[in-house]
């Protein structure tokens, strides 16, 4: 969990980058969107958890209601550790 609240902590850093870049400037930016670094970290995090449904891109990027289910139940993932437990439980 602390990767996942490490990447939230540097994409708030990043917006704030960006804002001070559009204070700056003519054009419209998003600082950090082609970083390497967190791509890799990405990747690695996926293959660790077995992730080939993405829910980690998912659940940092795409979502606000953070609910999914599956043939047993429903999963209310607000938090990085229920994120976590889902990812181990479905590892299996």
């Amino acid at each position: 969990m602390q990767i996942i609240n490490l990447i939230r902590k540097q994409e708030e850093i990043d917006r704030k980058v960006t804002k001070g870049l559009e204070l700056v400037t003519d054009g419209y930016f998003i600082y950090g969107t082609n970083n390497k670094y967190l791509k890799a970290l990405l990747l690695a995090l996926k293959e660790v958890f077995c992730d080939k449904y993405s829910y980690i891109e998912w659940w940092l990027y795409e979502t606000n209601d953070y609910k999914v289910w599956d043939d047993k139940s429903k999963w209310n993932l607000k938090k990085p550790e229920d994120l976590y437990d889902y990812l181990v439980e479905h590892m299996k």
